[in-house]
């Protein structure tokens, strides 16, 4: 079983914290663009301790929310404003997509000189996107701890472009070039990766595996995919990469380590690699907790008058 403990209450941190987090791609994409409340939770949680990630971590953050705000950049670019560009992507880009981006005109918004101004829009954007990649840089030590490319993952290990801004359109290109992910990439080892945890694999898909975890969709989607690899990892590459995205990161996670995440995925991934995991509350739980306060302060409040 996944050694899952509840996140509540306060924790007295020592000088010399022993407890270390190993943070999954949606933790750290919160902690740069979330909300207020999000962000707060996520320091609360981590205090002083160590934070570790991984390159196949790293690339994952590359290829969705950096790519999708330098989208967003260039698109405010080419529209006559923020408005217009706002509703070419109601109308074209994927709710996915469209999810990163309204939260980077949610941070541009809180700016009170923000207008409908494509100008000022820009330079702000473009100060949020170097913002997000040093929010991930930051929390793992400067990129010190990130663990071993295990994969030779070539978009997780491939540096952002250094000293030159990535919003212009050439760096931007070679961005995308390097964040692509293609079969023929000779530098890939995923297939070794999966030769290397097949066993680990076998765990995932046998029968009775998983059975208490019946109810959990994200984890029951990937068992297809699972057959697949085991029947020929050749299939590992590509868009399959992707999809086994959790299940590559439960595995990278370090046994003396407790993975932090939003995705309930790791509740049945976790549970049956017998790994440390601490899922952290929605935005709605954090609400709810806190309106559960208010009411109780108040009640407190009446009793004493």
């Amino acid at each position: 079983m996944g050694r899952n403990r509840a996140i509540s209450g306060k924790r007295k941190i020592t000088k010399r914290p022993t407890k270390e987090f190993f943070l999954e791609t949606s933790v750290h994409i919160k902690k740069a663009i979330g909300h207020r409340l999000t962000k707060e939770n996520i320091s609360h949680v981590i205090g002083n301790y160590h934070c570790w990630s991984s390159y196949y971590i790293f690339g994952e953050y590359k290829c969705s929310l950096i790519s999708a705000l330098i989208d967003f950049y260039f698109l405010i670019e080419q529209e006559e404003s923020p408005s217009e560009a706002m509703l070419a992507l109601s109308e074209e880009y994927s709710i996915r997509k469209l999810k990163f981006d309204i939260s980077g005109l949610a941070h541009l918004i809180k700016d009170n000189e923000f207008k409908d101004d494509k100008t000022h829009c820009i330079i702000e954007l473009e100060r949020l996107i170097e913002n997000a990649v040093d929010a991930f840089l930051i929390t793992v030590n400067e990129g010190k701890n990130l663990i071993a490319n295990e994969m030779c993952c070539p978009i997780g290990k491939t540096p952002l472009i250094q000293d030159e801004k990535l919003t212009t359109k050439e760096n931007y290109e070679l961005f995308k070039q390097a964040m692509a992910c293609r079969k023929d990439m000779e530098k890939c080892k995923i297939k070794e990766f999966w030769k290397k945890h097949k066993g680990h694999l076998k765990s995932l898909t046998s029968d009775g595996a998983g059975d208490e975890y019946k109810d959990n969709k994200a984890f029951c989607g990937f068992k297809e995919t699972y057959d697949k690899i085991l029947k020929d990892n050749i299939n590992a590459k590509g868009k399959n990469c992707a999809i086994m995205g959790d299940t590559i990161i439960a595995l990278e996670c370090p046994e003396n380590k407790t993975l932090l995440t939003y995705d309930h995925s790791f509740q049945a991934l976790c549970g049956i690699l017998n790994k440390e995991y601490e899922i952290l509350p929605s935005l709605a739980e954090l609400k709810k907790k806190l309106k559960d306060q208010e009411i109780e302060t108040l009640q407190k409040t009446i009793t004493h008058l």
